[in-house]
């Protein structure tokens, strides 16, 4: 009846549309993927494949924030599950979008965060904070993205494994106490790695 009485009224209907910011197809979004990287805190005796840590990543997106999980271990595998590395993370981020050219759509994020990381080659687990990750969106072909990211990680604990994978030096007998107890004396690291998602 309303277009019945107001000219134009019937044409205005059929052209309403929701903010961008209301549209949920946009902007509510799992983004899922792997990921590749690396700490400066390597194992007491220092091996590439246990310090390049692998594993996948998983995210949910509102708009511009983001909350996102990473489960990795260590590139040994051939080395028994008792050599691993395991590395868990979970981080809330700030995604600010720095060009946009239509072809290219480039974005920076910033996150906070919690990591826990269990060496079983060295007999310990080790607790850390994520005051600041700074990640860069340097490919973007619709649905798929590749991130390269660094963060700075504070140290809060640190928990000796002896009594439940065996004594400091039993699977390396070159290394000592004094060498754990330097690892662990370390408050402050970096994390630098490459991710490549996609969004569902």
């Amino acid at each position: 009846m309303l277009s019945a009485l107001i000219p134009g009224a019937a044409r205005a209907q059929e052209t309403a549309y929701l903010p961008e910011s209301w549209d949920l197809e946009v902007h509510d979004r799992w983004i899922v993927g792997t990921t590749l990287f690396a700490t400066d805190e390597t194992t007491a005796v220092p091996e590439l494949p246990r310090d390049l840590l692998w594993g996948l990543s998983v995210a949910h997106r509102w708009s511009w924030f983001e909350l996102g999980t990473v489960v990795a271990a260590g590139l040994n595998w051939g080395d028994g599950a008792e050599q691993m590395r395991w590395y868990a993370s979970l981080t809330p981020r700030a995604a600010i979008p720095i060009v946009d050219l239509g072809f290219l759509d480039f974005e920076i994020t910033y996150g906070v965060g919690i990591s826990g990381e269990v060496k079983l080659a060295d007999d310990y687990a080790l607790l850390h904070v994520t005051p600041a990750e700074i990640g860069l969106l340097v490919w973007d072909r619709g649905s798929w993205h590749l991130t390269v990211f660094g963060s700075f990680r504070v140290l809060v604990a640190g928990l000796r494994m002896d009594g439940l994978v065996g004594q400091a030096g039993a699977i390396y007998p070159e290394v000592t106490n004094a060498q754990l107890a330097k690892l662990e004396e370390r408050r402050f690291g970096f994390t630098a790695g490459i991710g490549f998602t996609r969004e569902l």
